[in-house]
């Protein structure tokens, strides 16, 4: 079968590293041993917390009037509770088939059986075939369906290229002492036309209907690989290339206006590559990566186009005592660098190029900037055609982020961890903003959107966490997280909804948030 990344292997570890798990139900790879004897295997987790938070959107209150309030009223509680499967069946020797799904849902008003963001009861994170090509523990592998993936080998820490469940064909072909070789012939990204005049269609559900047929050209497709090289003593590299061709959603229709004008796409399409190592010293990790993006994403013709070549880089260093003792107890701890361009605008305002431009992935922060906000250190590929919204409350934008954490885990019971982020956006303007009144924006463009850019390459604030937890049974833990974010210059600067949904304010409220709860896997 196909051999699990580091970072997968990772979540097969005891319980205790759960108690420093921030993944979400959904997005994670399948956590079932592929070596057991058993034809069937269960797997599943549960989760019931309980959060508070305010100051989100970084304003005030202000009761002034009615806006006022809906503007800067955003304390918020809630319990939740999350439950997730997993389901392996060895077919034969050669085939197994996975499934595996979760569902959220909110206590009170008998809200636990809702669908979900995503239009079903289930989000399914896993659906696919592995296929053994031959015989032996090398065999070539496909694997066919829904299935997470994440390039990796940046020694544990988050993936900000690509991480994310995927609809695609993988094939791993082994390359004997070498190492390995990922091709993925077909991702379909995203769908986005009525596909009703195939009859069987008509009772499959779709999600996105849009106007017109954009010539067929309705889908953003992926095409890539990944050479994997471990015969290189402690260190283990990566190579990759990835081809995305953008259909008619979102920002691929910019021509025709979401097809009000048309029904053509902007034929729009990105370029990713890179290299990554990691080093194995021990109980130490230190690693590094280089990315890169080019492309293209062509405007209404009342702008101009926006290219996508950026770059992005990090590095970083893991310590992890807890793999050589007994009992997991020991230290863990994190530094970490990363950095990718960000968007650039013209001296008329206009955007120019998105910078760096990934393939969507995992967010950066913790309890705050992560699971609350949202946020994506790059500009992405996304089922919206490429989004780029440093404005935004959700924001996906090019960001610099230095982090550092460091935990314990006690002979016991208990663990704790404190974690800090600093976060930085790198987008930069030629605008001069003492003669904004002088710009005429294009149709379709506000001058208050040029205004927002004043903020660009401000501090978007440091995140504090405190983790606290205890192992209360073998499958059970309970935990606390503590969160606030402060010195923000990013969000001092108040912008026009227009401009944006982080309206900020001149003088910032501290966003604080705090969760508590229990978690099982078995």
């Amino acid at each position: 079968m196909i051999r699990l990344p580091l970072t997968a292997l990772a979540l097969l570890l005891p319980v205790t590293a759960l108690a420093q798990d921030r993944r979400d139900l959904e997005y994670r790879e399948v956590e079932l041993d592929e070596e057991a004897d058993d034809a069937l295997q269960v797997g599943g987790r549960f989760e019931s917390a309980w959060y508070e938070y305010n100051n989100l959107d970084f304003r005030p209150l202000d009761e002034s009037g009615d806006q006022a309030i809906l503007d800067s009223d955003d304390r918020g509680a809630f319990a939740f509770t999350g439950l997730g499967i997993d389901i392996g069946y060895q077919i034969e020797d050669n085939l197994r088939l996975v499934v595996a799904g979760s569902h959220r849902g909110l206590w009170g008003n008998d809200q636990f059986g809702n669908t979900n963001a995503f239009g079903g009861w289930i989000y399914f994170n896993a659906a696919y075939l592995d296929i053994g090509i031959g015989q032996g523990d090398k065999r070539p592998n496909v694997r066919v369906g829904r299935q997470f993936y994440q390039i990796g080998g940046l020694g544990g820490a988050p993936d900000y290229v690509l991480a994310d469940v995927l609809d695609m064909v993988r094939v791993d072909v082994p390359l004997g002492d070498f190492g390995n070789l990922i091709v993925i012939p077909a991702n379909v990204f995203t769908a986005a036309a009525d596909n009703d005049g195939a009859n069987f269609v008509s009772y499959i559900g779709q999600s996105d209907i849009q106007t017109f047929n954009f010539r067929g050209d309705t889908l953003t497709r992926r095409h890539g690989a990944v050479l994997e090289a471990n015969a290189l003593g402690p260190v283990e590299a990566k190579a990759y290339a990835f081809y995305s061709d953008i259909g008619a959603a979102g920002t691929g229709a910019d021509i025709t206006y979401d097809g009000l004008i048309g029904n053509f796409s902007d034929n729009d399409w990105v370029m990713n590559y890179g290299v990554r190592a990691q080093a194995t010293f021990g109980p130490v990790q230190p690693y590094f990566h280089f990315d890169g993006s080019g492309g293209i994403d062509r405007k209404e013709k009342v702008a101009q186009d926006v290219n996508c070549s950026g770059f992005a880089w990090g590095a970083g260093v893991t310590v992890d005592t807890t793999m050589d003792d007994e009992n997991d107890s020991g230290l863990k701890a994190r530094v970490s660098y990363f950095d990718a361009f960000g968007p650039a605008y013209t001296d008329d305002g206009l955007l120019f190029s998105h910078g760096y431009v990934g393939m969507k992935a995992q967010q950066t922060g913790g309890l705050l900037f992560n699971r609350f906000l949202g946020f994506h250190p790059t500009a992405y590929v996304s089922r919206m055609g490429i989004t780029d919204n440093p404005q935004d409350s959700s924001r996906k934008s090019g960001t610099r982020e230095l982090h550092a954490e460091v935990g314990a885990e006690f002979p016991g019971a208990m663990w704790v961890r404190g974690s800090w982020w600093m976060l930085q956006d790198t987008g930069v303007s030629e605008v001069n903003f003492g003669k904004l009144d002088q710009i005429t924006p294009p149709f379709g463009y506000a001058r208050a959107e040029f205004a927002a850019e004043q903020r660009l390459g401000r501090t978007l604030g440091h995140e504090l966490n405190l983790d606290i937890g205890a192992h209360a049974m073998e499958h059970l833990d309970l935990f606390l997280n503590t969160a606030m974010i402060v010195g923000t210059d990013f969000y001092g600067t108040e912008i026009a909804r227009v401009a944006g949904s982080a309206l900020g304010a001149k003088d910032p409220a501290m966003p604080w948030a705090i969760a508590g709860g229990t978690r099982v896997r078995f």
